[in-house]
């Protein structure tokens, strides 16, 4: 798995930013429409009890954003492919508890597409 890192309870637009992950694998095959793209994740800790927003805006390519409960990775909590009039995705969650580890992917949609990554994370 490209697991890039943990960025702990941060917030922030953006939180992570990783060069390009055209020399990855592809670890993950997401809920809502991707291929046998190379992905990049990272792991989050929800800060407080809430909800939050997490997108890709700012990415270099067309994105596919998945946000998994990191200690149970079958429990898929959000995914999405585009957001209205942009190739990058937005995924809002509420009632996130304080504490829950999160597993956030960030993958191209289509095969072998890929590039710079941003990953913005705000509470809504």
């Amino acid at each position: 798995m490209t697991l890039v890192g943990d960025l702990g309870s941060a917030l922030g637009i953006p939180i992570a930013t990783y060069p390009s992950t055209c020399n990855l694998v592809n670890q993950w095959t997401t809920t809502c429409g991707s291929g046998p793209s190379k992905d990049i994740s990272y792991i989050w800790t929800v800060p407080a009890t809430g909800s939050y927003r997490f997108s890709t805006i700012n990415s270099s390519f067309d994105t596919v954003l998945e946000i998994r409960n990191y200690n149970n990775t079958s429990q898929v909590l959000g995914c999405n492919d585009d957001e209205p009039g942009s190739l990058q995705s937005r995924v809002s969650l509420s009632n996130l508890t304080r504490g829950t580890r999160l597993l956030i992917t960030i993958e191209g949609y289509e095969f072998n597409e890929c590039g710079a990554t941003t990953l913005n994370i705000a509470r809504n």
